[in-house]
Parts: C-alpha cells; structure tokens; sequence
C-alpha cells in the first residue's frame, strides 16, 4: 500500500547539516559536498541543506553550481543576511555585479550592524563603476571596525574614482596610520594630494617614499608630474628620466615625458614619445588621444584623424576623441564631418562652455511661426560674437527669438538686426517652446564654407560713443589697436599670444600711434616698454560696446586669437590676425583670409613658436600701409 512521503524529522536535517559543516570546518570541502548530496538525495530539497552545499560550492571556486543551490535556498527561506551574503558573492564570482547589488544592499539593511555585509556590498558597487555607493559602504565597514585596512584602501579608491581627492587623501592617511611603513599607500597619499590641488605636500610624501626606496619607478614618475605641477619642468624630466632607468618599460613615465615635449611645442619628440609608450602598453588610451593631439598641434591633421579613429576603436563612443577629430574635420575646412563632432562637445569634461539642461526641443532650423525660440550663449565672447550673425537669420524664420548672452555683451548684441530680445544673465526667461546654444546653429543651418553667414558688419557701435572716443583718440597717423593675450585659463592660451616685447619693432614704426586694447590679461607688460610707445586704453573699455566704439574709430587692429579678433571682424574693421603654426579651428590652414571676416587678414607662424618671423612680417605690411 503506498502513501504519503514522510517528511523528514528536523532532527534528521540538523544532523546532517552539522555533519557537513564540520566537514567544511575541517577544510575537508570536497567530503562535505558529497555527505550534503547523499542527505538531499535521502531527506529531500531541504533550504538549509541546499544553502550551505551552495557555500560548500563557493569554497570549492564553484560558483556557477553554488549560485544555483543558493538561489534555490534563497527562494524558500525567509530574508536572512548570511544566505543574501553568499548568494551575492556567487554572483561576484561570476562577474554579475550588478545582479549581485540586489542581494547584498538587502543584507545590509537587515544586518545594519554586520560590517561584511556593507564590505560585499561596497565590492559590488566597485564593480560595476557606482563609486558614491561604494564609498559609502566602505565607510560604513570602517564606522563599524576602523580596524580593518583593507576597508580604507577601498575606501580611497572609490573617492579617488568619484574625483573626490581630499576626501581620498583623508582615507589614505587613516590606511597609513595601520601600515605606516607601508610605502605603496604612502604613494597614492602623495598621488592624492597632487590631484587635491596641494603639490607641496604631495612633494613631501613622495619624496619620504624615495629616501626609502631611491628607485621605486612608480613614485619617481609621481614626483615627475608633482614637480610639472609646481613649474618646474627640468626637475619633472629628471625625475621622469629616473623612472625610466629604474623600470625601462614604464610606459607611464614615457606618456609623462611627452607630455612635457608638447606642453613646449617639441612635437616630433613629443609624437616619438607616445608611440614609445603605446609600443610598451598598447591599452593607453590617454597616450593615443594626446598623440592624436600632438599630431594635430604639430600640423599633421590627417594623421591626427587616423589616431582619433584609433582611438574610437579602441574606446567606441568615447567623446573627447569624438569632439578632436571633429575639430580636426573644422581646421581643414571640411564642415560637416566636423559640426558632427562638434556637437559631442558637451560630453567632454574639460570644455569650457556651459550647458543648460533643458527639456524643450533643440531647435533644428525649420520654419517656426507662432513659437519662441531661447537662444543662449554657451562659451566666450569671441565664440558668442563669432555666432551671433545667425541671429538675424534666425529671427528670419519666423518666431519669437530670445538671446541670452554675457553682460559684457548685453549691449553690444542688442545692435543686431531681426529683433531678438537680448536678455541678461539671471534675468527671468519667459516661457518658450524651442531652444538652442548658439553654437549649434552652424550645424542647424548647414553650414559649409561658402555658406557662411558673411554679412559684414553685423554688430555696431553707439554713435555717441564713438563721437567721445573720436576726440579721445584724436591725432595724427595711422590710428592702431593691440592685443597680444588672452584668458591664461584657456589650454591652448600660452601658444596663441604672443609676449609683447616681441612686438617693439612693429610699435616703433613711424607714421602710427598704438593703442593697447588689452583690458584684462597681460597688462603688466607694457611697463616694459618706453613712455609714449603704447597709449593705454584698456582701463576705459567698460563693455563690448564701449570697445566697439572705441574700435570704430580706429584704422587698424592688430591682436593675436582673442575676442577683440572677432570683435573688430564683426564690426568690419581691418584687423590683422596673428595666428600659431596650427590655429584654432575657425582660422582655418594655410590662408591669409577668412571666411567668416571679410576684413581680417592672418599671420601665421611658420613653425610652432615662431613669433619673429610673424613680426618681420607684421613689420613690412604696417610699413607699406603707414608710408613709413
């Protein structure tokens, strides 16, 4: 007669499962496993036998089945920490990290006080690139035994990686006090204070580290980019030198050298240099993407493409490298591959421009009657002036338009034409239906080179302030205006001005008087000069408009690549240009002209750094328009 299954006594269960665990604790897994098989087979699937095979499992480095049995376990038995623990920790092991965040977040709320359960979650999250989650776990595990290093480590690798360094520096120090002769940890402290901004201290902390080790490359290397910090490139090459002898594969070292080449304009050394390191790690991304930049900085744009491209192969999608090949495209004219790059401009860290975080539509250059559209400007003033002649175009297709643009500008971009209402920064902007940054109207307008917007001039001056400067400038001769530097906080501004003692010869040319136009950046320069060489009227310029008026009644204007450039282009007045070997994007290569100026004519260096053959050849052209 058959009946029922007999359900197993719970002392059967609790005495096979205490037979294998003391099998487990005997470091006899392999036995352990093969005792809780025959139980399951004999006593059925029970949770608790199903649960500790599945750790049975994981000590045997067998993940995969223990996920298995512990998902089983799982399933059947109420919340519990240890079984969410180990289900967790399967999925690490199987490089499932994000599934694993569920299980372990779950046991480290129902044990708030159990620090492994906040240290398998923080791993978790590490994984799959959630550094605020991970440090806050690990600082849970430290809050709970500040005793366990490994905690701060991890702790200052997930602030590290989340760029919050003075908070990484802070755990670093606390890792430090448990292994003070530690000499790695004491490196990354030093690392951290370099990137908190203090390379002071971090000098101090990595040279401790190499009066205990002299050739510790990774530290030499450290101090190489402190010393590069603290301006002073002979000693960083030294150091970077150092690093080499001690570990000659240290790619990191050959990527630091070139980048000091570049930051001098020694491109070919440069270029040389981070192939050396790409030979020796070709994972490296930041040594492909600053050879893609050497090479482009070097004039060698083709070149600079095919590196971008290698760099897109290797990171798909990455956006810098997407954006500098779109510039690439730009410099050589070649208009829409370039916009396309350069609308990844707001994927990259470090561009200057500032993106407001809208919900309405980006306006894609069609009709749009009956609708407002709010343009805003997104970076400099010379970007802003260099944009702003698709205003009038703009406001040709139909709508409402509002331009927000800097203060400075207010005024100034008021004079354009079509009847845009140019609001100020922090001014309510009334509710509107489309938007778009103003430098993405060279992309919804197509813009190729023959169609640029070219109707010059597009911005004027006051004519009562032109009539004050007009007396104020009063005088005999060609009537000249110069700048010679702009904003330092742009990257490529150490480059792209040019010292103004360099420029005596063309201020000593007769049949001319000079205006310094100069109102911010590179003032303290002209003490260098003889009284009466420059007149300065820089402290004058209150706004853009007031420089356009003063600009007016001007002849000339000479500048390096500054917003005055753009200024005196969009006011039409003749202005000479001096340009690097390799300019800005809008300047184009290899002409003396500009598309987007009419009246600007370019002087371009013939090699990288070469600014005397520019002045002698600024100096023959003044000559021939003065009659001197």
């Amino acid at each position: 007669m058959s009946g029922r299954p007999v359900a197993p006594a719970p002392d059967q269960i609790a005495a096979a499962w205490s037979t294998a665990a003391k099998l487990l604790e005997a470091a006899r897994p392999a036995e352990a496993e093969a005792q809780l098989r025959r139980s399951l087979g004999r006593l059925g699937d029970d949770p608790e036998l199903l649960h500790l095979l599945g750790v049975v499992l994981l000590r045997q480095a067998r993940p995969a089945e223990a996920y298995v049995e512990l998902a089983k376990a799982a399933a059947r038995l109420p919340p519990r920490t240890e079984v969410l623990m180990n289900l967790g920790n399967a999925l690490l092991d199987l490089d499932r990290p994000a599934e694993a965040l569920k299980p372990l977040s779950e046991a480290a709320r129902l044990s708030p006080g159990v620090w492994q359960a906040a240290y398998f979650l923080g791993l978790s999250a590490e994984r799959v690139g959630d550094h605020a989650r991970a440090a806050d776990a690990f600082k849970r595990v430290i809050r709970l035994d500040a005793g366990i290093a490994d905690a701060h480590l991890r702790l200052m690798t997930a602030l590290r990686l989340g760029e919050r360094f003075v908070e990484a520096a802070g755990a670093a120090r606390a890792a430090l006090a448990r292994r003070p002769e530690d000499l790695p940890i004491r490196h990354d402290l030093a690392m951290l204070l370099a990137l908190s901004g203090d390379p002071k201290a971090a000098l101090l902390e990595v040279d401790d580290v190499l009066h205990r080790s002299p050739d510790f490359p990774e530290a030499l290397n450290t101090r190489g980019n402190v010393l590069g910090d603290l301006k002073r490139p002979d000693e960083a090459t030294a150091s970077y030198r150092k690093a080499l002898s001690a570990a000659p594969g240290f790619a990191d070292a050959h990527y630091n050298l070139a980048n000091l080449d570049r930051g001098v304009e020694a491109y070919a050394a440069a270029c040389r240099r981070y192939r050396a390191a790409l030979a020796l790690a070709p994972e490296h991304f930041n040594a492909r993407n600053n050879l893609a930049a050497a090479l482009m900085a070097w004039g060698r744009v083709d070149d600079a493409i095919a590196a971008y491209d290698a760099c897109l192969i290797q990171v798909p999608g990455w956006p810098e490298a997407a954006f500098n090949r779109g510039m690439a495209f730009l410099l050589k004219g070649e208009m829409a591959r370039g916009l396309e790059g350069y609308e990844q401009r707001w994927q990259v860290k470090s561009f200057p421009g500032v993106r407001r975080n809208l919900p309405q539509p980006v306006w894609d250059g069609t009709p749009f009657e009956g609708r407002r559209l709010f343009l805003h400007a997104e970076q400099g003033a010379g970007d802003t002036i260099q944009f702003a002649r698709y205003v009038p175009l703009i406001c040709d297709r139909g709508g409402e338009v509002l331009l927000e643009g800097p203060a400075s500008l207010v005024r100034l971009l008021s004079t354009l034409e079509g009847g845009a209402r140019v609001i100020r920064p922090g001014e309510e902007i009334p509710p509107f239906d489309l938007q778009l940054p103003l430098g993405s109207a060279m992309r919804a307008f197509g813009t190729e080179l023959a169609t640029i917007p070219a109707k010059i001039p597009y911005l004027s001056a006051d004519l009562a302030d032109r009539a004050r400067w007009r007396e104020r400038l009063a005088g005999s001769g060609l009537k000249v205006g110069i700048t010679w530097q702009g904003n330092p906080d742009q990257g490529s501004e150490p480059h792209r001005s040019i010292p103004l003692r360099l420029l005596r010869p063309v201020l000593e040319v007769e049949g001319c008087q000079f205006f310094a136009l100069q109102k911010e950046f590179g003032r303290e320069q002209m003490a260098s000069l003889p009284p009466g060489l420059l007149h300065d009227v820089g402290p004058a310029l209150s706004d853009f408009a007031e420089t356009a008026a003063a600009i007016g009644e001007l002849d000339l204007v000479i500048t390096t690549c500054t917003s005055i450039a753009h200024l005196a282009g969009a006011l039409g007045k003749p202005t000479w240009v001096l340009l690097r070997s390799v300019p800005d994007w809008r300047w184009l290569l290899g002409r003396e002209d500009s598309p987007w100026y009419p009246s600007i004519r370019l002087f371009r260096q013939p090699s990288p750094g070469d600014w005397p053959s520019v002045v002698v050849h600024l100096e023959q052209a003044l000559r021939r328009v003065s009659g001197a």
